[in-house]
């Protein structure tokens, strides 16, 4: 199964405790063979602090405006069976949260889950 994963961080756990979560559950993904493909804003904080810049067990794509990344996802999403955004992953990218998940790209052919806001 293919599953792509927009998220805070994955390259960097300084600061948050969402790139330990992604880690692990990317890590134990690939071992049952999935395929996982993350994608990442290339925040500043994180990027002097990535103490994981290239895991071994997901392809990460880095990008600094989510319009600039908006085709390679959509290429990604379309073989995808799984698309995961947590709803900080909208605020960060200016989308403003779960409501507007529709700016996303289409799902019609992989299951979306967005995280709820906090």
């Amino acid at each position: 199964m293919k599953i792509v994963i927009c998220g805070l961080s994955i390259t960097s756990s300084w600061g948050n405790g969402h790139a330990t979560t992604f880690r692990a559950l990317t890590r134990a993904l690939r071992a049952r063979g999935h395929e996982i493909v993350f994608f990442e804003k290339d925040l500043e904080w994180y990027a002097s602090n990535r103490d994981m810049p290239e895991p071994p067990f997901c392809r990460v794509h880095l990008y600094e405006h989510w319009q600039d990344v908006s085709t390679l996802l959509r290429r990604e999403l379309a073989g995808a069976d799984v698309g995961m955004v947590p709803a900080e992953v909208l605020f960060i990218n200016g989308q403003g949260g779960a409501d507007r998940a529709a700016r996303l790209p289409p799902a019609d052919r992989w299951p979306l889950a967005i995280a709820p806001d906090y």
